[in-house]
């Protein structure tokens, strides 16, 4: 019979702030690591954010309406994503349909959580200068991140100011960006 782990959303130990870090905490617990290299390098990380004081700059409200929007159908192509798109803003505009705003909104969240990305990786990497060695956690997965932002397709969408204005053939190209072509790397 597997364990019960719902004891552990409430346990002293789960001060996540997202679904997806209590499942990473909660996976800790369930599949402890036996090897003392990878023990030391997940203490070491550990450490060095006990040690910063660093805050998680994104609250679970933003993070779940990412995680709801990127959990989305997305259309298959632009095409599609821009007759959707379409399709959403008249219901909204005739009937008072939720969807369009919706969709508005997750891209919106999805820009906040990238600009704060941004922020934090910032954030490391200043608070890195004169560690030992230069360390910071998840060197790798910065860098991919790092790359991610820089990305082409998704400066335009980063400098936007908010999306209530932008024109649909736009809204309809960032939502095809972000829930087909980023959504994996974005999760």
């Amino acid at each position: 019979v597997a364990p019960d782990w719902a004891w552990f959303r409430q346990s002293l130990f789960n001060r996540t702030q997202t679904v997806g870090g209590m499942q990473v905490l909660e996976k800790m617990f369930r599949e402890p690591m036996t090897e003392w290299m990878a023990i030391n390098e997940r203490s070491k990380i550990f450490k060095y954010f006990g040690g910063k004081g660093l805050v998680f700059p994104f609250d679970r409200e933003l993070i779940g309406l990412v995680e709801g929007y990127l959990g989305g159908a997305g259309s298959p192509n632009l095409f599609f994503s821009l007759l959707q798109a379409g399709r959403k803003k008249v219901l909204s505009l005739v009937v008072r349909d939720q969807a369009y705003g919706m969709m508005v909104d997750g891209i919106s969240a999805v820009v906040r959580m990238l600009t704060g990305c941004r922020d934090l990786l910032d954030l490391l990497e200043r608070s890195s200068k004169g560690a030992e060695n230069g360390f910071i956690p998840f060197y790798h997965e910065t860098q991919e991140a790092r790359q991610l932002l820089a990305h082409p397709s998704l400066k335009g969408l980063l400098q936007e100011a908010g999306m209530k204005g932008v024109a649909l053939p736009r809204i309809a190209n960032y939502d095809i960006l972000l829930r087909r072509v980023f959504s994996r790397k974005l999760r």
